[in-house]
């Protein structure tokens, strides 16, 4: 479900890689309530210039107007079972995971020499774990990365989406009261938000609050994971 977000600021940031957000959440009208210790499931979204990149590499192998299914776990949603490519990408498709087998795949319908050779040296050792030259080399690269790397390889937008994981919920801890407002309706997290570098570009977490110019309201908010009071065994927290 979606619900409103009231507020969003940052408790610290600096020269640091590092930012902390603070983030407040209406839950009035999503039947939605929490006691202390819950944890709030959200579903984050895609910075749309990495979704532009990705689509930019797909450079004409694509046909990236074309709409797309909306993932069967998340349909029906209130557009439809259809959704533009750039929005499903924002929303619901991980831009930063490459399967060993989509590699596979880009290989096998490479056209170039050069591409093939050296597709299969990173290949040569299977697709497992046991590959530290394709383990390292997925560990620094993300989808687009990957497709910049194979040219020529020629692939439609329904392949290349079957090759993506989808976005996952991110739990945080609650960090307020469920007695903040009177009828419960208000949950905050604070959540550091980590940026990076790989292969020398700026990389940018999947993101829990929408920046200025993409959606207002919050992305989807899972119902709270609790044990039963009337069916809980003894628990002795700790941390």
């Amino acid at each position: 479900m979606m619900v409103k977000r009231d507020l969003t600021k940052s408790l610290a940031s600096g020269k640091d890689e590092k930012e902390v957000l603070h983030c407040e959440f209406d839950l009035r009208g999503s039947n939605l309530a929490y006691i202390s210790g819950d944890a709030l499931g959200i579903y984050p979204l895609n910075h749309a210039a990495e979704v532009d990149t990705l689509i930019t590499s797909l450079a004409g192998r694509g046909r990236a107007k074309d709409s797309v299914d909306i993932p069967s776990v998340y349909a029906p949603a209130p557009e439809g079972n259809k959704l533009a490519l750039r929005d499903a990408l924002i929303r619901y498709y991980d831009l930063k995971v490459a399967k060993p087998e989509f590699v596979r795949f880009l290989v096998d319908r490479s056209s170039a020499p050069n591409e093939k050779a050296r597709g299969n040296s990173l290949l040569a050792a299977g697709l497992g774990k046991e590959n530290e030259v394709l383990t390292e080399y997925l560990h620094l690269r993300e989808m687009a990365d990957v497709l910049t790397d194979f040219p020529s390889a020629l692939l439609t937008v329904p392949e290349m989406l079957s090759f993506m994981k989808l976005l996952q919920p991110r739990y945080y801890s609650i960090s307020s009261s469920p007695h903040m407002a009177a009828d419960g309706s208000l949950v905050t997290v604070t959540a550091a938000v980590v940026r990076y570098e790989t292969m020398g570009k700026p990389r940018f977490p999947s993101f829990l609050f929408p920046p200025k110019g993409q959606s207002l309201t919050s992305p989807h908010l899972t119902s709270p994971h609790t044990v039963e009071p009337e069916c809980a065994p003894p628990l002795l927290p700790t941390g």
